[in-house]
């Protein structure tokens, strides 16, 4: 059984996502009310498997996965980040790090993901992946996205007949 969870994008608003029956801890179904940005981090952990079958940015541990991250998203885009919020890295981190560009998506496209990694997507997959959670999309802005028109679509069309 899955889980289901709630999430409160405005306090009006209630949007319910079933998690697959591989997720669950093998109690029953139960709702759990999470805050948008959390629900987001689980959307970005799966959408970016469009481009692989295993975890993308796999890290032994903390320090490994940020290195992982960096040499896709780059360090510009993170030292901005970190200046930003005025955050520094601990020396042995930074020096762990390095320095990254940002790599084009089209580097992780091959014959096997090509038709999951359509134009939509990707864009879709691009704002998901930020280091500054403020610039992310909320979950209402993501649902608004067009890689879910057709799924809008579809629901407006049934809901209609």
């Amino acid at each position: 059984m899955g889980k289901n969870i709630l999430v409160l994008p405005k306090m009006s608003d209630l949007i319910c996502l079933h998690i697959h029956p591989w997720v669950t801890d093998g109690e029953e179904d139960r709702n759990l009310i999470i805050h948008p940005r959390f629900v987001m981090l689980i959307i970005e952990a799966c959408f970016v498997q469009i481009f692989r079958k295993e975890p993308f940015f796999y890290g032994h541990d903390n320090y490994d996965q940020l290195v992982k991250i960096a040499k896709v998203l780059g360090t510009d885009e993170l030292n901005a980040y970190l200046n930003k919020y005025r955050i520094e890295l601990d020396p042995h981190l930074a020096a762990l790090v390095g320095r990254h560009s940002r790599k084009p998506w089209s580097k992780f496209m091959n014959v096997e993901n090509q038709h999951l990694a359509v134009p939509e997507a990707v864009d879709f997959l691009d704002k998901l992946l930020r280091y500054d959670h403020q610039e992310r999309p909320t979950a209402k802005e993501a649902m608004a996205h067009p890689y879910f028109y057709p799924i809008r679509n579809a629901e407006s069309s049934r809901t209609r007949a």
